[in-house]
C-alpha cells in the first residue's frame, strides 16, 4: 500500500541574522534608511573602507521606543569622514538610541558636534557590546555630556575598544569623557583612551566622566 507523503514544513530564517554586504557610502545611506523604516534588528558588514566625504547623514534610530538592535559588523575596515550635528541639536550621535545592538572589528573616523548630550557613535546605549572598535576624530558639544563612543551608556561592554578623537565641551563643566560622558554597570576591557578631553571649565575624564551607578568594572583600561 502506497503512503501518502507527510506534508513538507518550509523552513524560515530571521531576518536580523542575515549580514547585508556594504561596500560604498551609498549603501550605507541605504542601511541606515533601512533601520529607521522598522528594521530595527538589520545587520550589515563591510567589505571595504568607505569615504563618507560630500555624504549628508541623518541620524539612526530616533524613535526611543524604536532603538537599534542589530550587529554592524566592520569586518576590519573602516568608514571615514562621516559627518553629523551642530551645535543647535540636542541628543546627538550617528545613532541616537541603540539596545542590546553590537558593534565589532570598526573604525570610525568621525566629526559630530551638538547642542547637549553628543555622542559620537551613540547618543543614548543601553546593554550594547562595542568590541574591537577604533573611533577617531571629533566630538564636540557644547553645553552639556559628551562621549566618543556614547554620551550616555547603561550596562554595555567595550572590549579591546579604543578612542583617539578629540573630546570637547565647549562652553559648560562636567560629564565629558574620552569614551562616555555619564555611564552605569558599564563593562570596560582591555580599552585605551588616546583622545583629548577637555573643557571650558573643569577637567573631562579619560573614559567616563560620571558613573552614577554602582556596578561598573574596569580590566585594563588605560
Amino acid at each position: 500500500m502506497a503512503l501518502a507523503s507527510e506534508p513538507s514544513i518550509p523552513v524560515t530564517f530571521k531576518a536580523e541574522n542575515v549580514f547585508e554586504e556594504i561596500g560604498t557610502a551609498s549603501e550605507l545611506l541605504a542601511f541606515a534608511k533601512k533601520i529607521d523604516s522598522g528594521s530595527t534588528k538589520a545587520c550589515a558588514r563591510l567589505t571595504k573602507n568607505i569615504d563618507m566625504s560630500g555624504a549628508t547623514w541623518k541620524q539612526v534610530a530616533t524613535d526611543e521606543d524604536k532603538p537599534y538592535q542589530g550587529t554592524i559588523d566592520g569586518n576590519g575596515f573602516a568608514i571615514k569622514n562621516i559627518t553629523f550635528g551642530n551645535n543647535e541639536m540636542n541628543d546627538t550621535g550617528l545613532f541616537q538610541y541603540t539596545k542590546g545592538a553590537t558593534f565589532k572589528n570598526l573604525t570610525v573616523n568621525m566629526t559630530v558636534a551638538g547642542k547637549i548630550r553628543t555622542g559620537g557613535l551613540v547618543e543614548y546605549a543601553v546593554n550594547n557590546l562595542f568590541e574591537d572598535c577604533h573611533i577617531s576624530g571629533t566630538v564636540t558639544s557644547y553645553y552639556s555630556n559628551a562621549g566618543a563612543y556614547a554620551s550616555y551608556d547603561e550596562s554595555s561592554t567595550f572590549r579591546n575598544c579604543t578612542n583617539s578623537a578629540a573630546v570637547t565641551l565647549k562652553q559648560g563643566s562636567g560629564n565629558t569623557g574620552g569614551f562616555i560622558g555619564t555611564a552605569s554597570g558599564t563593562v570596560m576591557e582591555n580599552c585605551v583612551n588616546k583622545g583629548k578631553v577637555s573643557c571650558a571649565i573643569g577637567n573631562g575624564a579619560g573614559f567616563i566622566w560620571h558613573c552614577w551607578g554602582q556596578n561598573d568594572r574596569w580590566k585594563n583600561a588605560a
